[in-house]
Formats: C-alpha cells, sequence, structure tokens
C-alpha cells in the first residue's frame, strides 16, 4: 500500500496550494499596470517652436504630447512592450533639424512585463560632481552655457547617529545633462553673505557633450587645421573647414564643385552655399574635443574601400596637429573607427549660435 498517500497530508498540501494562490492573485492585483510615464517641458513662450519625439526602438513606447495650461508640456510615455529605448524631446521649428533645436532632452525609459513605463536613474549620459559642503550658510552657484547642458543641483546627508545634535555634513551634487552636442566651461562657485564679496571657486572644469548628448570631463587633442570632405552619388562634396585662431576657431562648411580649368591645367574647386563661423575658444575646445573622443590622430594612413559597394560615399580627411604631426587619410564606402561620430558632430558647430561661456 505504499501508492495509498495519507489523507492529512493530501488535505494539508490542498491547503497550502489554495493559499499560495490566494496569496499569489492578491500580490497581483496590487501591482501597477500599464502605467504610463509623463515628463513635463516648458512650452516656446512665442509659440514658433513645437517638442518632437523621436525614440530609437518604436514598438517599445508610444507617445502623445499635450500642452498643460501653466506654460509647460506633458509628453506621455505608454508602454507597449517590455524592453527598453531611448527618447530624444527636441524643441524645434516645422522644419528644422535635430540640430537646430533650442532645447533637448533624452530620457531613458524602460517598460516592464505589466507595461509600466520607468525613466531609469541616473539619467541618460550623465555626468555628476560632487563636492563636500563644509560652511553653513554658503549659496552655491553654477557658471555655464545653459545651451549645452542642463544642471540640477541636490544635497546628500550621512545618516546621523541616533541622539547626535549639531550640525551635519553634506555633499552638494550637481547632476549635467547634455542638451545639445558642445563643450562648456562649468565653474561651481560658494559665496558667504556675512562676508562682502567673498566668494571661492569650488571646481572649474570643461564638459564635452557628444552627438549623442552624453556628457563627460573634455580631454582634447589640439590641431591647427583640418579638412574633411564626404561624396556621394553626386559631383558636389560635402566639406568643412577648420583653422586655429588666435581667440578660437574659424570654421567653414560647404559644398564643393570641382571643374577643369585651360588656365590652371588643373581642376578648380568652386564653393557652393559657404557658411563660416567664427567661433571662440568653447567651439574650438569642441572640435578639439571631438578629435580626442573620436581617435582621430590613429586615422593616419587609413586607405581602404569596399568593392562590393558600386554606389556609395567616399570620404578624404587631412589635419595637423598641433605638434606638427599631419594626418591624412581616404576611403571608399571603408572608414577609421568613430569617422560617423565624428561627421555626425560638425553640424552642430556650425549651428552654435549662443554666446560663449568665457
Amino acid at each position: 500500500m505504499k501508492h495509498r498517500s495519507d489523507p492529512a497530508k493530501r488535505i494539508i498540501s490542498s491547503l497550502l496550494a489554495v493559499t499560495t494562490m490566494g496569496f499569489l492573485f492578491s500580490a497581483c492585483g496590487s501591482i501597477p499596470h500599464d502605467t504610463p510615464y509623463t515628463f513635463r517641458v516648458p512650452t516656446d513662450a512665442q509659440g514658433e517652436r513645437q517638442w518632437k519625439v523621436r525614440t530609437d526602438t518604436r514598438d517599445v513606447v508610444s507617445y502623445e504630447i499635450r500642452e498643460a495650461d501653466d506654460g509647460q508640456t506633458d509628453v506621455t510615455f505608454t508602454g507597449k512592450k517590455k524592453g527598453q529605448t531611448e527618447a530624444t524631446l527636441c524643441l524645434v521649428r516645422e522644419n528644422e533639424q535635430e540640430q537646430d533645436a533650442a532645447d533637448a532632452y533624452v530620457l531613458t525609459l524602460v517598460v516592464d512585463a505589466r507595461r509600466n513605463v520607468t525613466q531609469s536613474e541616473p539619467p541618460y549620459g550623465a555626468y555628476t560632481v560632487r563636492l563636500k559642503g563644509d560652511v553653513a550658510g554658503a549659496e552655491w552657484h553654477v557658471e555655464c552655457d545653459e545651451q549645452v547642458v542642463h544642471w540640477k543641483g541636490d544635497r546628500e546627508y550621512p545618516k546621523k547617529p541616533s541622539g547626535e545634535d549639531g550640525m551635519q555634513d553634506f555633499t552638494q551634487l550637481y547632476t549635467f545633462t547634455g542638451r545639445r552636442p558642445g563643450a562648456t566651461r562649468v565653474r561651481i562657485l560658494t559665496s558667504y553673505p556675512w562676508a562682502e564679496g567673498a566668494e571661492s571657486v569650488r571646481e572649474d572644469l570643461w564638459l564635452f557633450v557628444d552627438a549623442d548628448r552624453r556628457v563627460m570631463p573634455l580631454e582634447t587633442t589640439d590641431f591647427k587645421s583640418f579638412r574633411v570632405s564626404e561624396q556621394g552619388t553626386s559631383a558636389q562634396h560635402d566639406v568643412y573647414e577648420a583653422v586655429r585662431t588666435e581667440t578660437g576657431v574659424r570654421l567653414s562648411h560647404f559644398l564643393a564643385e570641382y571643374d577643369w580649368s585651360y588656365e590652371a591645367d588643373d581642376y578648380v574647386e568652386t564653393r557652393l552655399d559657404e557658411t563660416v563661423t567664427e567661433g571662440g575658444e568653447a567651439l574650438y575646445m569642441y572640435l578639439a574635443g571631438l578629435f580626442r573622443t573620436c581617435g582621430v590622430e590613429k586615422w593616419d594612413g587609413f586607405r581602404k574601400s569596399d568593392p562590393r559597394v558600386l554606389d556609395g560615399r567616399m570620404f578624404a580627411f587631412e589635419a595637423e596637429l598641433a605638434d606638427g604631426t599631419k594626418v591624412n587619410a581616404s576611403g571608399s564606402n571603408a572608414f577609421p573607427r568613430h569617422f560617423r561620430e565624428f561627421w555626425r558632430g560638425l553640424p552642430y558647430a556650425v549651428c552654435k549660435t549662443s554666446e560663449e561661456t568665457e
């Protein structure tokens, strides 16, 4: 009779099963379901620009943009399926491109199995400065180009032992997120109301924002000049050309055509739709930061082509670094590492119109 189970054991097992199922259904009932996420942004006061959203994975979230009555715009994301996506919010005129945006935010959105949407922390591409707060009553200030980065201040207090009195130490936090690609000098200062004119520089650094709006401390590869061009199926070449100046950099962007000149016995370049940007230190630092992050000095000697592609793109690059080093590279449907990131970052330099932080 070894296969016959004890009736008492069967009853206990059944009760446990019922209790477990009841607990699971009760727990499931308390878990949020289909909860959207709303991000608030300021509405353009003049009404000339509207917020637009771009997501890198369209089947993870849907979104709705609605202007509120308090001068804000609500961008609400609703989950479609479990996953993660990055959403870029840009404030642009009807026919403007993303690089022309007057304001921008990048969100990393996470959708769980129950289609609840949340924004992950820390914010996408953020860089945080942590400083010890050591003087009570000091006022904190941030100086930076706020067309390049957003910043948010916060404080972090350690756990205080029970019964302990007196002033608490704290950590002052500043989180910077990318608003548009560029470079900005950031100075964090403290002033003291009880001491007239007294001010202390707590942090002084440069931040670099790449074409994906990730923020990082700026490192540069200094240059004297560079020229880079791309050509597709058209006879025109898309060209960027920059020269270091005493105050910053002179950057030109134009379309180039080449026609044979019997007088010169050579092809002569004609520049069309040329835009010239006379930039200061911040623009130069951005371009030098692009050189560093994209490893431009490693491109020297690159000569490759992909014969399998009949209609594609060709590029040519030449530069002189600050120490006199020459860098030359070219290719057809083949590019050195990080070339695309370098090329994507250049339009933001041409479009720069903000006042540069000295």
